[in-house]
Order: C-alpha cells, then structure tokens, then sequence
C-alpha cells in the first residue's frame, strides 16, 4: 500500500503541485522570491568542495519553524564542536537568519521533492540524521533516506484529530520516519489515533521553542536605555485592528491618570500605522530619535523591528497583537521574562496562549487573559497592579518546566 501512495505521491500530487507553482505561483510574491533564491549560482549545484560528503546533522524547516530548531543547533555544537550542520528551507522569508546563524555551516532551499534532485542533494552531503521542524515533512525525500538507512526525526510536533481525507492519505508518510518527538501527550495520542500501529519510535520531548526563549534571555541586549518608572505596558506586534480596540481616548485618558508607561511596537511600521496615530492626537517619542534614557514620561512608538523580545523585559504587562485581527502571535516571548499577557477574541491559533489561560497568577487571575473591550483592558490592568504575589517569578517557573525538549532530541541524534 505504501508503495501505491508513493506513486500517486509521484504522478499525480506533486505534478499538480508543481504545475501551481509555475502556472500561478509567480503572482504570489512568497512564491516567486523561493523560485529565485532557487536559480541563484550560489544555491545551485555545484556545492562548496568542503560540503562534499561532510556528513552533516540535516534540519529542515518551512520558515519561520527555525526557531525551533535553534536550540537543538547550540546542542549539536555545545556537544561536538566538529559535527557540520545542514539546514534547508522552503520558504526564503527567514534565509538571512539561516544563513547568518553561528551554528549552522551551510543552508540551502530544499531540492523540489523529485527523485532525481533528492537523491541527488542525499548522495552529495551523506547526512548523518536528518530532522524536520514541526512539520514539513517531504515524502519523496523521506523515502530516500529510508532507502539509503538514513535515521530521520520530526520533533516539537503538534497533532489534531485528523479529518477522513488527512487520515486515510497521510498516515503512510509517517511510517517512513524512524522517530517523532511531540509536544505532548495529547497530541501523541491523537497521532495514535490517526496511526494505530506506527513504525517510528514516539516521543513526548516537548516544544524545543521554550529552550529558544530561555537561550535569548542569556544575550546581550539589543534596545536603547529604557527605564520605565511606575508600571509598564507593551503593546506588541499590534495591527491597527488592535489599536483601534485598545487606543481609545479613554484608554490614553486612563494610562495618563494611573502614570502608565506605554510602549507601542507594531506589526509593520507603514504610512497607515503612523496616519493611525496620529489620529489619535497621542503625544510620543519615536524609539529611533531616543538620544536620551526614556522614563515613560511620554508613550514610546517603536519604529524598528528585531527588538520587541527585549523590549518584554521592561513590561508589567503585555498584550500580544494580531487577537483583534485575525490570529494572535507568539505570546511564548513575553511569558518567558515571567510578564502576563493580554490578547483579543482571536487567539485560538496559538497553543500557548490557551494553555496559559488556564495557569492562574494572584486569585482566580489568569497568566494570558483573553478580553474583547478595551474596558476590560483597563479593568485587568488594575488587578494586576493589586496582586501581591510575585508574578514574575511564577510564570517563569511555569516557563523553565516546559524547557529542556532541545537537548532530549540532541540525545537523540547523538545516540546510536
């Protein structure tokens, strides 16, 4: 049967996969940049002489699912500094990143999943293992590392009830993995429920982006001087679907009176956010024209990208943008410097943001609270202001219990 998939795999998906691409792909502009990087010279064959059967440890990510495996890179060279790296991607959204990562000495878009390409991209570096970030996972390049006994590995796995179509159909790649490692038990038991008699080895190792906060902490930090005197609110990643729930003027009126410290750091930074708020009639520094300590006298409008994680450590309080608009974005990185966290109605996409709302700081005062008003904001505020109990140090407690996934799957990849 797996050999039936597989070639239906060959005829029928990935042709009309590919046919996509080519035929319409280029009026998508993520699209059309991965086509580019993937003619550029330096992408294609041939590869550096030094690469040439180098026997790296192979993680494949989408894009953005780098970050999980970042902290499984540190532990590949915290244990031998020697073993080369090898990291593909899809998507080029995140190539900079890859590519100027200390930890990873070559990267490459992912070979278009054909036999030919595959087998001879496998063939070239001879990897040791090889790792798929969450969820990416190719059939074509599965089947040829089963073929050469290649040991391979999807780890911080999630896993829903799977629909008819997704259990009938997928269940046979999933065979073709020597291991998976998931984030929970739940979600072990629902890939059981999809695979009753699964071929790889099962984990429940946990979310290696835990261990990826916890590693960021330890850097050096990137933001100005700030000193925010009294309490503190980030408004963080915000749309202007949020701003327009949150920034209302008895909002600014309230954060005024109660000697709030406001930090605004938006999604984008474009001409619509900057005619938003101005709008508002808010007086407020631009973080680029800070020459001075900022003390929260006046809000601060960010209007840089790449700082809003350091930026968390200097708020009471957070709320993470995107939950009025369509999906909420990451709340692990404010919960990770021990800071509770707001969010909109729309927030179900993000795993951590439900099972934070469950975890209680104070009495009966959730460490991600969900609101819809902006009256509701103003009400939270004041019950955070008025809990004893050290916040801080409870949700980073939290946050250290989950850590520790990354070097479960180092022990891995490092095992026989």
């Amino acid at each position: 049967m797996a050999l039936i998939y597989l070639l239906i795999y060959r005829v029928f998906i990935l042709p009309l996969s590919l046919l996509f691409i080519f035929s319409f792909g280029l009026f998508f502009k993520k699209i059309r940049t991965g086509l580019k990087v993937r003619i550029q010279k330096k992408y294609k064959p041939p590869y550096p002489k030094l690469a040439k059967h180098c026997e790296p440890i192979w993680i494949h990510c989408s894009s953005g699912e780098f970050e999980y495996a970042k902290p499984i890179l540190k532990k590949i060279k915290e244990r031998n500094p020697i073993q080369k790296t090898l990291v593909t991607f899809f998507s080029p959204s995140h190539i900079k990143q890859i590519e100027n990562h200390p930890y990873v000495d070559y990267s490459y878009p992912v070979p278009f999943d054909l036999p030919g390409p595959t087998k001879s991209f496998i063939s070239y570096f001879k990897p040791k293992k090889i790792l798929f970030s969450r969820t990416d996972i190719w059939p074509e390049l599965l089947h040829q590392a089963q073929k050469k006994s290649i040991p391979t590995m999807l780890f911080s796995r999630t896993q829903k009830l799977p629909s008819f179509l997704a259990g009938t159909f997928t269940p046979w790649i999933y065979q073709k993995l020597s291991a998976i490692d998931f984030v929970s038990k739940k979600d072990k038991d629902n890939f059981e429920y999809m695979c009753p008699e699964p071929k790889a080895k099962l984990f429940v190792n946990g979310d290696s982006r835990y261990d990826e906060v916890l590693n960021r902490q330890k850097l050096p930090t990137k933001i100005k001087p700030l000193n925010p005197i009294g309490f503190c609110l980030v408004l963080g990643s915000v749309w202007e679907e949020d701003l327009k729930a949150i920034l209302t003027p008895d909002f600014l009126q309230f954060c005024n009176e109660k000697s709030i410290s406001l930090i605004i750091a938006p999604h984008e930074y474009s001409i619509s956010f900057q005619n938003f708020i101005k709008h508002t009639d808010m007086k407020a520094h631009l973080y680029s024209k800070l020459s001075k300590e900022w003390s929260g006298d006046l809000p601060l409008i960010v209007d840089q990208y790449g700082i809003l994680f350091d930026l968390y450590s200097k708020a009471n309080l957070s709320f993470v943008g995107g939950s009025f608009k369509k999906n909420v974005h990451s709340v692990m990185e404010p919960l990770a410097w021990g800071c509770p966290v707001v969010v909109g109605p729309k927030n179900k996409n993000n795993r951590e943001a439900q099972e934070f709302k469950l975890k209680l700081i104070g009495r009966n005062t959730p460490m991600v609270k969900e609101i819809k008003t902006c009256d509701e904001l103003m009400a939270h505020i004041r019950t955070i202001q008025h809990i004893e109990q050290d916040i801080k140090s409870t949700i980073q407690d939290e946050i250290k219990i989950k850590s520790g996934a990354s070097q479960l799957i180092t022990d891995w990849i490092f095992s026989n």
